[in-house]
């Protein structure tokens, strides 16, 4: 009971819901996400592909993840003085329109993913980033990107609190789980509750803004490699527990 209580006040106070002009916001709140290609191309995306692989460089910023093949930089921002700044002209009034937040909290992830067996895709698998709280993400890809380089996907719809509640029942699971195995995505679409994943291929400097209150995952990379940078946008500070 507590749990449904979370996610309807969560629901109430979620801007989003009451902003009906913006048609980014709107494809937020029906689908979960939003697609622009070319967002930054020729030289601007080549100069920012440089400073990010030269941070690189510094393993002191470096966090390795999903079994040694997701090397990320959090906070790149705070951390290394690293700015993508059409990224966040874009990004801030936009989140203005989602969240009430008066003053709200943001990073940059720098996210470089390699090929190789065992590697579990960025973000370690199926999940929701809350499974209370709509979420607010940007990601920019910095490299090309096909269906084996390790795509961003999102169930479409799911960010909606109705597929919270049906998820949870189709799968004997409690409200506030927010991982999820490749079964249980199968199960769901096999039982009509989600739709099948979309899959986001771009050629590099393509961006996708999602509420990753939505089931999502870095699709398992099976060849080459993928780098982005992510924005976060939070309201109240979080930002100190990815550093460590």
């Amino acid at each position: 009971m507590i749990n449904h209580l979370k996610l309807l006040l969560s629901e109430i106070g979620h801007k989003g819901n009451f902003i009906k002009s913006d048609e980014i916001i709107n494809s937020l709140n029906t689908k979960g996400y939003y697609y622009i290609p070319d967002f930054i191309i020729d030289e601007e995306l080549k100069l920012i592909k440089d400073v990010v692989v030269d941070l690189y460089s510094n393993d002191d910023l470096v966090k390795i993840e999903s079994n040694g093949f997701d090397k990320r930089i959090y906070g790149a921002d705070e951390r290394a003085n690293f700015a993508v700044p059409k990224l966040n002209d874009k990004s801030n009034p936009l989140y203005s329109k989602f969240s009430f937040t008066s003053n709200p909290f943001h990073f940059l992830l720098l996210g470089w993913i390699t090929s190789g067996k065992g590697n579990l895709g960025s973000g370690g698998g199926w999940h929701r980033d809350s499974p209370f709280a709509h979420q607010f993400k940007t990601i920019l890809y910095l490299t090309d990107v096909t269906e084996d380089n390790g795509p961003f996907q999102f169930v479409e719809g799911s960010n909606n609190w109705r597929n919270n509640l049906s998820v949870a029942k189709a799968l004997g699971k409690s409200l506030s789980d927010y991982r999820f195995t490749n079964d249980d995505i199968e199960l769901l679409v096999k039982k009509g509750v989600i739709k099948e994943p979309q899959t986001f291929t771009s050629k590099a400097g393509g961006l996708i803004i999602a509420d990753t209150r939505g089931l999502h995952r870095g699709k398992p990379i099976e060849v080459g490699e993928r780098l982005a940078v992510t924005r976060y946008h939070f309201h109240k500070d979080v930002r100190s527990k990815f550093y460590k």
